[in-house]
């Protein structure tokens, strides 16, 4: 039985309302009194497999009467809901089609005759793979420092405060140089020097110190330094060099009464591939982790319901679990928390290189001069 409370005044007195979330039709719990005022506290279990559950709201006033509780109503969970899978076919032939669609009709909302410019598509491919990299590297290093090292949540989003003040810094310097040296070295040894750093990332263990940032420990320890600060700076000096000049190239890539459009279609690109690359990768990572979790402790089902809900990827075990299981139990979650960490990190540094090399077919913009052109006329 699930119990949720809120209070409120109405005006006649203190009125706490419930929802009532459970597999039993009459709600007989011996922990919960469903017609007077909640206790203080209420132990909630997992409802994982039941396909009917049934709710009810119930409201009693400040002195625990009863003032007034809905009618007492059912839903239907599908545990394997083939809805999911149906709307997932329907998206990929959407995508499979929108080509089609862009082609015939009068006004299209993305003109595929945009595509026919070499940088366009390019920078669209690899903005695609840099960004879903991207993704991938700030979403799990951010789950991996909080729920596998012990960061708390302020000292993980500070921990990664190297990589954004190269790019607020260094970013304008870097278009100057880029105009006068062209877009495509810059394009590809950023995204370079960025799968460098998350290679790096690939190394930290599950057993690096924490980082509780408060006054008593204002300053990172120093496995962070060690550790994660090396690679943080190497993947920031390397999106400082990619992202203007990505920008740059593609605003040159089309003419200027489409520049919006562009930006616009680059933009939607930009969001989707994160989300596309991101949730794959999840699936990938999560049957990494069950499978080193029950590799490490075969004596456990990695696929039952109360395994699955105590010990998730890149998250610290479950309440229930501190009394349930074992410091060994909790010592293989780490570790495969770990693996599937690194896991992750490997696939974006492979994303990071792939986009690099399609940056490779980047073409100058008209009246830059290549380098060694440039440095012949300075002698």
């Amino acid at each position: 039985l699930y119990v949720w409370t809120a209070s409120s005044d109405t005006g006649s007195g203190l009125a706490s309302y419930r929802l009532l979330v459970g597999t039993d039709p009459t709600f007989s719990d011996s922990s919960v009194d469903t017609t007077l005022a909640p206790a203080d506290t209420t132990e909630a279990v997992a409802l994982v497999g039941a396909e009917t559950y049934y709710w009810r709201v119930v409201a009693t006033d400040d002195v625990g009467n009863t003032r007034a509780a809905a009618a007492d109503s059912s839903f239907v969970l599908d545990t394997e809901p083939p809805v999911a899978f149906f709307a997932l076919g329907v998206g990929a032939l959407a995508t499979l089609c929108l080509p089609f669609w862009m082609a015939n009709v009068r006004h299209p909302l993305v003109p595929l005759s945009l595509f026919r410019s070499r940088n366009f598509s390019v920078v669209n491919v690899s903005t695609f793979l840099i960004y879903g990299a991207l993704y991938v590297i700030l979403y799990f290093l951010t789950l991996f420092m909080q729920g596998v090292l012990g960061y708390s949540a302020a000292a993980a989003g500070l921990a990664g405060l190297p990589a954004t003040l190269l790019l607020v810094l260094f970013s304008s310097r870097v278009g100057v140089l880029a105009a006068r040296f062209g877009q495509r070295v810059f394009m590809v040894v950023g995204p370079l020097l960025m799968a460098a750093g998350v290679l790096t990332f690939a190394f930290i263990p599950g057993t690096s110190e924490p980082w509780m940032l408060g006054l008593g420990e204002p300053l990172p320890p120093a496995d962070y330094w060690t550790r994660i600060f090396p690679g943080l700076v190497i993947f920031g000096v390397g999106l400082t060099l990619m992202v203007t000049p990505l920008v740059t190239a593609l605003m040159a890539s089309v003419p200027q009464e489409r520049s919006g459009l562009g930006s616009a279609i680059n933009n939607a690109i930009s969001r989707i591939g994160p989300q596309l690359l991101g949730a794959a990768l999840f699936v990938a990572i999560t049957a990494s982790f069950y499978a080193g979790l029950e590799r490490r402790l075969p004596q456990i089902d990695t696929s039952a319901p109360e395994i699955r809900r105590d010990f998730a990827p890149l998250n610290p075990p479950g309440m229930s679990s501190l009394v349930e299981y074992t410091l060994e139990a909790h010592e293989a979650s780490r570790e495969a928390s770990t693996d599937a960490f690194h896991l992750a990190m490997l696939v974006a540094t492979g994303l990071l290189i792939v986009g690099a090399g399609v940056n490779l077919a980047i073409r100058n913009a008209p009246g830059v001069k290549p380098p060694a052109e440039v440095a012949v006329a300075a002698d």
